[in-house]
């Protein structure tokens, strides 16, 4: 499974964004100091010492499973686009996999992912209004970063189709 960085920034600020993962990651440091720290928030993630190949194949098998998003220097509020990308792939699959048609009685496969369906829509938050969440974030002591990378986020996902 996969994220989409399109949903993390709009596609104008995009290379803004990739330019900053560069000058973090690929710099001098990485190189000359020990167990560099790739983030500044995560233990786990630093360049590894020098060794073999079985070395590097222990380090990678004691990352996490499933990234953090502060590991890359984001809000932990990016995992939401990840999620749903990964929610709609994983329920495309489900349906994929049941049968075209069932026989007999009783409750049809249809009916049986309709009524799941149902029950995961009600756990869904309802809308929220974009400007009074930009109000909400001015109102805030938080660095000006933060607020910008979530009104990104925002305006992301208000040109997501929702269908």
């Amino acid at each position: 499974m996969h994220c989409s960085a399109h949903f993390l920034t709009p596609l104008s600020s995009f290379p803004l964004f990739l330019c900053r993962y560069i000058e973090q990651f690929y710099c001098e440091d990485a190189i000359n100091v020990p167990a560099f720290k790739l983030s500044h928030d995560i233990d786990q993630y630093e360049v590894p010492p020098d060794g073999d190949l079985p070395h590097y194949i222990e380090f990678i098998r004691d990352l996490p499973p499933v990234d953090n998003p502060a590991a890359f220097g984001q809000h932990l509020n990016a995992e939401m686009s990840c999620q749903m990308d990964n929610s709609r792939e994983l329920l495309g699959t489900i349906l994929a996999l049941q049968p075209q048609s069932t026989g007999g009685g009783g409750e049809g496969v249809e009916e049986a992912v309709l009524q799941q369906a149902a029950l995961m829509e009600e756990q869904i938050p309802g809308p929220w209004n974009f400007y009074t969440l930009v109000q909400n974030l001015n109102d805030r002591p938080d660095p000006a970063p933060l607020k910008s990378v979530s009104q990104s986020v925002s305006i992301a996902f208000l040109s997501v189709p929702i269908s």
